[in-house]
């Protein structure tokens, strides 16, 4: 019988590599494998000091993500089935949601550098939305999206809402996540 070579997740941050190991290594080996990572529901890995989230994607099934307070400059994530995200104090440079279809929780406040697009035209779900203490986010809802139907969004005055239209549906909005564009729209 030949034994089925296991895949293990493959870390950038060694403290990211760290946290999960201590958290969902079932079988104690040091590594996280493939199978490991799709039990996992919720991360909480806040205070820790993260600088990269890659390895992220194995984690198929997450529900639940809390990254904040930590180093991440760049977050772009690809999960259909997480709800809630909470990437706030990480002074990020950019943040990519839009493979998210069911996130309900966003919150990327105290995320100063931020000053670009903020694409949330695809996360029609969204229920509550904390943008407080960024620079100049502009952000991008679906035409469909009631703004009004939000329980709670902790806004600057230097944010503003831009309605997704057939007039402006080729703005470059994203351009850390275009690349499966075609895939997306299927």
């Amino acid at each position: 019988m030949v034994k089925k070579e296991e895949k293990f997740v493959a870390f950038i941050d060694k403290r990211f590599e760290q946290y999960c190991v201590e958290n969902f290594d079932l079988d104690g080996d040091g590594k996280i494998s493939e199978e490991e990572a799709l039990k996992v529901l919720r991360i909480d890995c806040s205070c820790n000091e993260i600088e990269s989230l890659d390895g992220l994607e194995y984690f198929r099934n997450l529900t639940y993500l809390d990254c904040s307070t930590n180093n991440i400059k760049g977050l772009c994530i690809k999960n259909e089935k997480l709800e809630f995200l909470d990437c706030s104090s990480c002074d990020i440079d950019y943040l990519c949601v839009r493979h998210c279809p069911n996130l309900r929780f966003l919150n990327m406040s105290q995320n100063p550098y931020y000053c670009e697009w903020l694409d949330l035209h695809y996360n029609t779900q969204l229920e509550e939305l904390h943008i407080y203490e960024c620079i100049s986010v502009l952000v991008l809802v679906d035409a469909n999206f009631c703004l009004h139907s939000l329980e709670d969004y902790m806004i600057d005055d230097d944010v503003e809402f831009l309605v997704w239209t057939e007039e402006n549906r080729d703005l470059d909005v994203c351009p850390f996540c275009m690349d499966e564009e075609s895939e997306s729209d299927d």
